[in-house]
């Protein structure tokens, strides 16, 4: 049954078992709650929740992302079915109040600033003989960073949105500026852009300007495409290989003639926008290489095109901890960071961590390798099976048989605390912090040990480069 539909029937149903004033009141609530809303009891979680008219939601919380669906009930309202994440909310004033935390309404209110929305969709190039820099925005909600005159080379590729007259980039709203628009000029950080006319690419030449390999991690484990001048095509995300027909509409990309299932694209720079995702032009089928360095405390990543333009991480202080960072290995876009922390009263904690600089987000083994590599490579370490009580059956059962006596959430780390030890002829050893053993309370020190898996072929030629620049945490 269609989603919409299917919610309809479920109003009807509460309408028909309220009063009328409940009916109101719960109705208004709902419309009140639909929208983006901003942790302002923490600012420096970044915690942001989005609740959509269709029962779905949408969480940021800094770098990490989560989705599920929601339900109101009366003023309770419920988190993916779970009658435990009940919590009564209240809004007032354009504040919620949900649980013990506390909410302001944020997103894009571009109906209180109904042209500005509109108006900045399209390029701009800075006024600055001394430096030149383009942004081209998009109306997915999509931007694009240029440098050279006229913008010739993509620096960055991100999100943004209009919060009442600031624009936010990539959901740093701690670092949102106003702007204005007028006569085609854009205002902007003590800065003014002039509207630059562009058509987009069509026909034969978005045909001729497809051809060739094309790269993005933001589908599975990564993909990459390659579209052939005979009309064929194919992809590989790293274990298995798809072929089929392509073809050009207008701006539409037709795979295998499924014409309702047609997306527009654009090709700008050496990057393909398709279907939502981002993806970057690649001269072999290999992974583009990133460069990163520690600098005053950040970890800094810098695209294939040579721009320093992320921090991936960077030191932080506060009245309880002080964390630091320092590079453990780099693999082309993945860079392994050893997080230490330094409590005020306990002793300090170090463990990895691994982020995708092309889109800053923690990295977990079985993103990389299948999880059947993984519960072997596991079962043939001795630590490991020192410690098992059973067989296990999955990657999950050995995970949580890796928990011990002081219920430590094993699961919640042991499989994103890695980095990439040594490459060897057909395998790649992976260094692993497993949890602390908990005896009468008395932590002991956490165990490194070492997994052989196979190579994922579209990390091979990576590793092969990190290994040459000594770049793997052996070094």
């Amino acid at each position: 049954m269609n989603f919409r539909l299917l919610l309809l029937f479920v109003l009807i149903f509460l309408s028909a078992c309220m009063s009328e004033e409940d009916r109101l009141r719960y109705e208004k609530l709902r419309n009140d709650l639909i929208g983006q809303w901003h942790m302002i009891d923490i600012p420096a979680a970044e915690e942001t929740w989005q609740f959509k008219d269709d029962g779905t939601y949408m969480v940021q919380m800094g770098q990490t992302q989560d989705h599920g669906t929601w339900e109101l009930k009366k003023d309770v309202l419920y988190l993916d079915g779970d009658d435990s994440s009940k919590e009564i909310i209240i809004i007032e004033n354009g504040q919620l109040n949900w649980g013990n935390y506390h909410f302001k309404k944020t997103g894009d209110n571009s109906a209180s600033n109904p042209n500005l929305r509109s108006d900045l969709i399209g390029s701009w190039e800075l006024d600055d003989e001394s430096r030149s820099s383009v942004y081209q925005f998009f109306p997915d909600g999509t931007y694009e960073l240029m440098s050279g005159k006229g913008g010739s080379t993509v620096l960055y590729a991100g999100n943004w949105e209009i919060n009442q007259s600031s624009l936010v980039m990539d959901g740093q709203r701690s670092s949102a500026k106003d702007i204005q628009i007028k006569d085609n000029t854009l205002f902007w950080k003590n800065s003014s852009y002039s509207k630059l006319n562009r058509s987009p690419l069509k026909g034969e030449k978005l045909a001729t300007e497809l051809l060739g390999s094309w790269y993005t991690d933001e589908v599975g484990n990564g993909i990459t495409y390659t579209f052939k001048e005979d009309g064929q095509f194919s992809s590989f995300d790293g274990r298995y290989t798809a072929e089929g027909s392509w073809k050009i509409s207008g701006t539409e990309l037709i795979i295998d003639d499924y014409m309702n299932a047609a997306e527009a694209i654009r090709i700008a720079n050496g990057l393909l926008r398709w279907d939502g995702h981002t993806f970057i032009r690649l001269n072999r089928d290999q992974l583009p290489n990133w460069r990163f360095e520690l600098s005053g405390g950040e970890i800094r990543a810098s695209n294939p095109g040579g721009q320093l333009n992320r921090i991936v991480a960077k030191n932080q202080t506060d009245v309880n901890q002080l964390i630091q960072y320092k590079i453990s290995a780099s693999v082309g876009p993945f860079v392994a960071l050893l997080k230490t922390v330094q409590p005020t009263a306990q002793v300090a904690r170090s463990y990895y961590e691994v982020y995708n600089a092309a889109s800053n987000q923690q990295v977990n083994l079985t993103q990389l390798f299948s999880e059947g590599e993984l519960l072997y490579a596991f079962q043939q370490n001795k630590e490991v099976n020192d410690r098992l009580q059973s067989e296990p059956q999955s990657l999950s059962d050995l995970v949580n048989q890796l928990g011990d006596s002081c219920n430590f959430p094993a699961a919640s780390y042991l499989l994103r605390s890695f980095t990439f030890y040594r490459l060897r002829s057909t395998s790649v050893e992976i260094q692993i912090e497993l949890p602390a053993i908990c005896k009468s309370q008395n932590k002991a020190s956490s165990t490194n040990i070492r997994l052989r898996l196979p190579i994922p072929v579209v990390l091979e030629e990576a590793l092969k480069t990190a290994q040459r620049q000594d770049k793997l945490a052996n070094s």
